[in-house]
């Protein structure tokens, strides 16, 4: 070991500088001479993943290409409870409608179910109470018992039988109407033409005729109180001749048409619920006394649950 420079030991070496001495700061510089030139070549070769300290003069790897950053997660939106219900709504509103129609084609003697109409039908009397055929185009249509003003008058009516939870709307919307002729000695306080279910049992859809006036008239109760709301025709029936009255209720809405034109109408405060286990009933409310009974004559009697 030869003397200490600052403390950095060298030797001496044959051929070398100052006596054969080669300081290590030498080597250093001839091994980067070495790399450079190799860098050259690489490069050269079109290899570039070698860089230098400028300090050092030493070939320092360069940094790694970090990977693409992974795509963000798509967060997961479960709806909501209001969203849920809002899809249920408009899936019960699509639902496939259901339609009964009793034409009366064949007379009482092929009562049964109408062109359309399931469930069958059949007819109720009480003290004498009876049902006649009649001509109307074509075809036939039913009659119902004279007017009396009698607590013992006769009665009679048509009622369906069984299937009554096919004509439920629930708070679907419901349609119904029939072709009628009354004159106005036919009249009275409240001529039944139609009605499923009652005002104090639960819930009801009614078609009538309202008092001497002879105008038709529908109402609806939900199933959540006893109000009954009536949308009442501008027009009387009450002529002698055959008109198509109609009734709607979709939502808050219930309306009424009178030979294909509007004639009155009601907004509701809330959507009805109408549920109930009630036949629909034709001519009457039933055959028991104040039944309502309707005088006149009917045909094409229908109800469409649903859209």
């Amino acid at each position: 070991m030869g003397q200490h420079t600052s403390g950095i030991p060298f030797t001496r070496t044959r051929g070398s500088m100052q006596g054969g001495i080669r300081p290590i700061a030498y080597v250093l510089t001839a091994a980067a001479a070495s790399v450079v030139a190799m860098w050259g070549t690489l490069a050269h070769l079109g290899t570039g993943r070698l860089d230098f300290s400028s300090s050092l003069a030493m070939p320092i790897a360069a940094p790694a290409v970090a990977d693409p950053p992974s795509p963000l997660i798509t967060p997961v939106h479960r709806p909501t409870a209001a969203a849920t219900a809002t899809a249920r709504r408009a899936a019960a509103v699509t639902r496939t409608s259901y339609t009964v129609m009793y034409g009366f084609d064949g007379g009482i003697a092929h009562l049964g179910a109408g062109a359309r109409g399931v469930p069958e039908l059949m007819s109720s009397d009480v003290n004498g109470g009876a049902l006649r055929t009649v001509t109307h185009g074509s075809g036939d249509a039913i009659g119902f018992p004279a007017r009396c003003a009698d607590a013992d008058c006769p009665r009679a009516i048509l009622e369906t039988v069984g299937d009554v939870d096919k004509l439920n709307p629930g708070e679907h919307r419901v349609s119904f109407g029939a072709t009628i002729r009354m004159s106005h000695d036919q009249t009275s306080d409240g001529a039944n033409v139609l009605q499923k279910g009652f005002a104090t049992g639960g819930s009801e859809y009614k078609l009538q005729v309202d008092g001497v006036e002879g105008k038709p008239s529908c109402a609806v109760v939900g199933s959540d109180g006893p109000t009954i709301y009536v949308a009442k025709a501008s027009v009387a029936i009450d002529d002698g001749e055959w008109h198509v009255v109609s009734c709607d209720l979709e939502g808050r809405a219930l309306s009424i048409t009178v030979d294909g034109v509007a004639r009155g109408s009601r907004k509701l405060p809330r959507p009805m619920n109408i549920t109930n286990s009630d036949e629909l009933r034709i001519g009457g409310k039933g055959t028991s006394t104040n039944n309502d009974q309707f005088n006149g004559e009917l045909d094409d009697v229908w109800v469409t649950v649903g859209s």
